[in-house]
């Protein structure tokens, strides 16, 4: 992301040529000022009225230049936002499904809303003040320069102490934003908590402890943004101590150099008022240096945040043949299941079943590559799924589960993930041809039933038409004839199916190659549809008959 420090750079080009133009015509106006001041002590008035005049032409244009200059700063500051953040969204789009799984969603949150604005105000803005500023004291200088060779001695003297003071001020109020990004981030992530877990807070009273630890972090947060204010007032005295102290003395030297070279009036006029033109930046441009150095930290959390780490290999795959576990240990720090040992051919149909925590969610992980085997190996079509592309390997399967997500659109979006053409048939497919295509679905799918989204979602699949089916607790919630005839529409597909279950239905069970029962650290392969009755039992699920 630190390609973005200096923005849009085309759209830079253009604000830099018109405050460069702006500039001029001032400098320009300044130094006509000064010939009229002469003129008008002889009482030329010949030279008065056609300076004037000059002058008058000249102002106009500068404020067409000025218009003009407006416009391309608001198109940079809109271009360089919409650019940064698109890079910050295709960077996170391509970490890998592994830190995807583990990552702190309130950290790109934040990232991309409030370190964002942040950026806006406190950076892009600040650095178009700075060009602004430096353009107009190098065109003063030019100007001052042309009257007496000395002041581009004086120049480059004040140039490296405000860059020193700046670079040295800086380091205590960086420290200070990183503590305010930390502290953004702890309030998001308790944000997007309470409005996901809103029903939760509610149904059990919870909303004083909530409001109680929100004003905790809203207090951290407030008190952070006062450390870096403190810090950036305290700076900002500092530098103002000293740049008053080095524009009086220019202001005195300015004086001197003026009597001793023997200046007009005029002369001297616009010596004030190019000294006039470098005070203001000079007072200016070191507290805005401190503060872009400070909030600069946020490009290298945005690179740190977004750092790829690369899980997968070059290997394509056109076709699933299998997957095998061969002496595999699934977990996170620690194995949950060990010894894995089994195998899912072409076209079966596996029902995976076992008592809540028993690690099946693990195993569905493993498969979908969000977490790596601790040992032994997973392989596809009997290569490491280490050496597959990620690509490829997600080509070749679909996943429906219960909280599958619904985008805000369509009934013809979300079928076919904003992809063209008409998805009347794989809707009919799956007992949904009543359903318009241009229905727009609303709060992740609020304005359809449990069984309409189940079905939504194997719609998708069938869609993409991938080999393999992933299925995730898809029956939960549903009426029992809904899950039972949802089920056995999965079943009769021709793809391979994989069925992550708390439920299971008696007449469903023929449909049914193989069953692994994961129980107690390790995963069981069976094929006797009475076991898995009996299994249900045994661990107080739902076993219909």
């Amino acid at each position: 992301m630190k390609k973005h420090r200096f923005g849009h750079r085309s759209f830079m080009v253009w604000v830099m040529l018109f405050m460069t133009l702006s500039a001029i015509l001032s400098g320009l106006v300044s130094i006509r000022m000064g010939t009229v001041t002469d003129a008008a002590l002889l009482q030329d008035m010949t030279t008065v009225m056609a300076v004037a005049k000059t002058t008058l032409i000249l102002s106009s244009i500068g404020l067409i230049v000025r218009l003009f200059n407006n416009y391309f700063e608001k198109k940079y500051l809109k271009s360089t936002l919409r650019n940064l953040k698109s890079d910050y969204m295709e960077g996170l789009l391509k970490l890998s499904p592994v830190q995807l799984y583990q990552l702190k969603g309130s950290d790109y949150v934040s990232n991309l809303t409030h370190d964002m604005d942040r950026l806006e105000t406190q950076y892009y803005q600040n650095l178009l003040r700075i060009v602004s500023l430096v353009i107009s004291l190098i065109v003063s200088i030019v100007i001052l320069v042309r009257i007496w060779w000395g002041f581009i001695i004086v120049s480059m003297i004040l140039g490296a102490i405000f860059v020193y003071l700046a670079r040295k001020t800086s380091k205590p109020v960086k420290k200070e934003e990183k503590k305010k990004s930390q502290a953004l981030v702890q309030y998001t992530n308790f944000v997007e908590e309470s409005l996901l877990g809103f029903e939760v807070i509610t149904q059990h009273q919870l909303e004083k402890s909530r409001h109680d630890k929100f004003e905790k972090l809203s207090q951290n947060l407030k008190s952070q943004q006062y450390q870096v204010e403190k810090k950036m007032t305290l700076v900002d005295g500092l530098n103002g101590g000293v740049q008053s102290l080095i524009i009086a003395v220019l202001m005195v030297l300015g004086l001197l150099a003026s009597v001793k070279t023997g200046m007009s009036l005029g002369e001297t006029l616009v010596v004030i008022m190019m000294f006039s033109n470098l005070i203001f930046p000079i007072q200016r441009l070191t507290p805005m240096i401190t503060e872009m150095n400070a909030i600069s930290e946020l490009f290298d959390t945005f690179d740190n945040n977004l750092k790829v780490i690369k899980t997968d290999g070059d290997l394509t795959v056109s076709k699933f043949d299998g997957f095998k576990f061969e002496s595999g240990s699934l977990g996170y720090d620690q194995p949950i299941l060990k010894d894995v040992n089994f195998e899912i051919l072409k076209h079966e149909k596996v029902l995976i079943v076992g008592p809540s925590g028993a690690g099946k969610s693990t195993l569905l992980k493993t498969l979908l590559r969000q977490v790596e085997p601790l040992a032994g190996t997973l392989s596809l079509n009997r290569h490491n799924i280490k050496d597959i592309s990620l690509d490829h390997y997600y080509q070749l399967m679909s996943i429906v589960d219960q909280i599958g997500f619904i985008f805000s659109g369509s009934v013809q979006e979300n079928v076919s993930l904003l992809g063209n053409g008409s998805t009347h048939a794989v809707l009919d497919k799956v007992k949904m041809g009543y359903l318009n295509e241009s229905k727009v679905l609303k709060n992740d799918g609020s304005n359809l039933s449990g069984g309409e989204r189940a079905r939504l979602l194997l719609a998708r699949s069938h869609f993409f038409d991938k080999e393999v089916i992933l299925c995730d607790e898809i029956l939960s919630a549903l009426d029992q004839d809904v899950a039972r005839t949802i089920e056995s529409d999965v079943l009769d597909t021709d793809k391979t199916v994989i069925n992550i279950s708390h439920i299971v239905f008696e007449d469903n069970l023929e449909k049914y190659d193989k069953f692994l029962i994961v129980d107690q650290g390790s995963v069981k392969v069976s094929y006797d549809k009475d076991e898995i009755l009996s299994r249900m039992l045994e661990y107080d699920l739902l076993a219909v008959r």
